[in-house]
């Protein structure tokens, strides 16, 4: 499906304010093909913390559309759901 990547962008990863976002959340608030950033979160998901500057993907729940992923960080798990539905991932450099 797609042209599932990882791709590494340049951007230095500021890890001051860390959030976690799980696949659930992403998909529950993410249509197919969107993309998915720190800023978009930010304004579409209640309770995250505005101030974030670095966010981690982690694998709880379901994934069921293709997005691209602009994250500074993706476990394994995730990034393995993620390309399957066909979607592509952007890491900042840690």
């Amino acid at each position: 499906q797609g042209n599932a990547s990882v791709i590494y962008n340049g951007r230095k990863a500021n890890k001051k304010n860390r959030i976690i976002v799980n696949l659930d959340t992403i998909a529950e608030y993410f249509e197919k093909d969107e993309e998915v950033t720190l800023d978009e979160i930010k304004k579409r998901v209640p309770g995250v913390q505005k101030s974030a500057t670095y966010y981690k993907v982690l694998a709880r729940g379901v994934l069921d559309k293709a997005l691209i992923v602009d994250a500074d960080e993706v476990s394994v798990q995730a990034k393995k759901m993620i390309l399957l539905m066909g979607g592509t991932i952007t890491l900042s450099e840690k």
